[in-house]
Order: C-alpha cells, then structure tokens, then sequence
C-alpha cells in the first residue's frame, strides 16, 4: 500500500510543489548553519591549563574527522566540504548571501571553485552567476572539467554478481551526494579513505586498551 499511487487535484499538486520549495529552503538555512558550526570547532581552540588547544582535542577526539564521524554523525569528508563552504564564500569572500543559490550541492561547488579563484573575486562571482543557471550535475561536471584532477590516470575494473553490482552502483551515487564529488571514482576514494580510518582508529582504540 505504501507505493500505490495517488490521483491529486491541481490545487493539491500545486500545495505538494509549494511545500517542497519551503523544504529545501529550511534544508539549507539549517545546513548552513551546520556550516558555520563546523567552521568554528575546526578552527577554534579553548584555553586549558595546558595551553590554547584545539576544541575537538580538548574534547577527547583523536582528529577533527573523528569528532565529525562520531559527534555530528556524518562522514568527514562531508563535514570538510562544509567547513570549505563557510571559509570560503563566507568568511573570505563575505558574498552576499541574497547573490548564492539555495543549493548546498552548488555551495559546496563554488567553494571549490574560490580556493582556486582566491586572487580573482570577479571569476568567482561569474561561476556564482552561472550555478544559478544550471543544474546541481551540470555544475559539477562544469567544475570538475576546469579543477578537476589532471595527470595520469587508470581506468579500474572488476567482476561481481549482477545483483550486487546494482547494489554497488547505488550506494556509490548516494555517496557522491554525500562527498560532495561528480564521479564515481572520487566516491570510492572516500568510501576506501574513510574504511582506512576507521580501522586505523580501531587499531588505536586496541592499542590504548592493552
């Protein structure tokens, strides 16, 4: 029953369109505040009778990443993209937010974009222009063609199960969202980066407890 389709009046479809707008725009208001937060712990510190330390240090967390994955609960990765989009659009650029899409896939983007246009504010403000103008993919290939990585490069391939490969297909496209990247290859280096340290982390976490 839940995937039985419902026949909605125009009046009913228009309100349903309506309040997905009023969503994504409480989404972003909440998500840059997220931004601002995660802004101000990554580089803020606290007095302590030791000295000025770092605010993830001095609440017993091994690195920033490790105080995203298990305080926020969200990959670090995301949680740098984040920091990356107040540091950069907000703090050194202090753009007017009226001016920046409510989008923060294309935030996320732009950020990108001004760590390589740092000495060039009219270009960033050209790719801001142009964000509002495309879609969420096509910005992110947009970018990724001007900044993406460059040199050699390998192409990787393996066999498994047609089922399992779906499987695969799809948690790389949610993790893409989540890692703030346009391609798969980029999303499995995250997922195998954040495998890494979470093992590394386990390891330490043994280690302590000998």
């Amino acid at each position: 029953m839940g995937n039985s389709s419902k026949v909605l009046s125009e009046g009913d479809a228009n309100e349903l369109r309506t309040r997905v707008a009023t969503l994504k725009e409480e989404q972003t208001k909440v998500a840059l505040c997220l931004c601002e937060v995660l802004f101000k712990v990554y580089y803020g510190t606290v007095s302590t009778k030791d000295g000025d330390v770092k605010l993830w240090e001095a609440w017993r967390f091994e690195s920033f990443d490790h105080f995203a994955e298990s305080e926020v609960e969200i990959h670090h990765g995301r949680a740098l993209a984040y920091v990356a989009v107040w540091d950069e659009l907000y703090e050194r650029r202090a753009i007017d937010p009226a001016v920046l899409p409510n989008s923060m896939t294309k935030l996320k983007q732009l950020a990108r974009v001004s760590k390589k246009h740092r000495g060039n504010p009219k270009e960033l403000l050209r790719w801001v222009s142009q964000a509002k103008k495309m879609t969420c993919c096509e910005l992110q290939n947009a970018v990724d063609a001007e900044f993406g990585e460059r040199g050699r490069r390998r192409n990787v391939s393996f066999y498994m199960k047609w089922a399992r490969a779906k499987d695969l297909l799809k948690a790389v496209s949610t993790a893409k969202e989540e890692f703030g990247v346009s391609t798969n290859g980029e999303a499995l280096t995250q997922i195998v980066d954040q495998w890494a340290l979470l093992r590394k982390t386990a390891a330490a976490r043994r280690l302590r407890a000998v």
